[in-house]
């Protein structure tokens, strides 16, 4: 999203298909701070949601920053549901070379009724088992 006046960048979502699995992976979503809480992220969300189910994509994801509440609720509001938790999964600077490892959500859409594509046999250990979020 591009602030017209400006030409300055004020919000992006950056996401990578794969065509021939017909995956999405949503990789940043970011909103300049001065341009925060003005719907902005919302429209570029409906905006991406629409563009990639037109593409044909079957299923889409993202690691949502459990530490940011704002990235859950808007793929939430799209329909994306949270999958796992996976806590250390990024490590990230911090500044004064220390870093640390962040808690991250596992969303996850499908798109088209491919949800029954999915895999329905599993052979998963028992605490792994307990994780399994029912489609």
């Amino acid at each position: 999203a591009e602030e017209i006046a400006t030409g300055k960048v004020v919000a992006l979502f950056l996401f990578s298909m794969a065509k021939k699995q017909r995956n999405c992976e949503l990789v940043v979503i970011a909103t300049h701070e001065k341009y925060q809480e003005r719907g902005i992220g919302h429209e570029l969300a409906y905006a991406f949601d629409s563009y990639i189910a037109e593409c044909g994509v079957e299923m889409a994801y993202t690691w949502a920053a459990a530490e940011h509440s704002a990235t859950q609720k808007i793929m939430k509001s799209l329909g994306f549901v949270a999958r796992a938790v996976v806590p250390g999964f990024y490590r990230i600077y911090e500044g004064d070379n220390a870093y640390r490892r962040t808690i991250e959500v596992f969303m996850q859409k499908f798109y088209g009724g491919a949800e029954k594509m999915a895999t329905k046999q599993l052979d998963l250990l028992p605490e792994a088992q307990k994780l399994v979020v029912p489609w």
